[in-house]
């Protein structure tokens, strides 16, 4: 993977569990290229995404407030955020079809390594 040829990189990680936020963090702040924004749950991320400008988005689907279906809806009905790079995180593979159906451009299914959350951003970022 070229991660140079991208450049900076900022993405938001919207999991309203602690632990997987920080763990997914983490995984990603090893490459010097990445800055994470952490979002609790669908509104902080909303509102984060509309006040800076986001590379991609790892989305959680069972969170509080506002869960990831209806911010995944939310953001592709935004002309601004229409083509923002999604990912939906979730442990439950029934969920892929229709994350995908409301605009979601990659599914990575919990729990997952390293290398596979890695290979999942740079493929859709590099396409994006």
């Amino acid at each position: 993977m070229k991660w140079n040829d991208l450049g900076n990189i900022t993405l938001l990680v919207a999991e309203d569990d602690k632990f997987n936020r920080k763990l997914i963090s983490i995984m990603l702040s090893k490459n010097k290229k990445i800055r994470i924004i952490e979002a609790k749950d669908g509104r902080e991320a909303l509102i984060l995404l509309d006040l800076k400008k986001m590379d991609g988005l790892l989305l959680d689907i069972h969170m509080p407030n506002i869960n990831g279906f209806e911010t995944l809806e939310t953001i592709r009905k935004h002309k601004i955020h229409k083509k923002l790079p999604i990912i939906v995180i979730t442990s439950d593979e029934v969920e892929k079809k229709r994350s995908l159906s409301l605009g979601a451009d990659a599914f990575l299914p919990k729990p997952f390594k390293r290398n596979e959350l890695e290979d999942k951003v740079y493929n859709l970022l590099v396409k994006g």
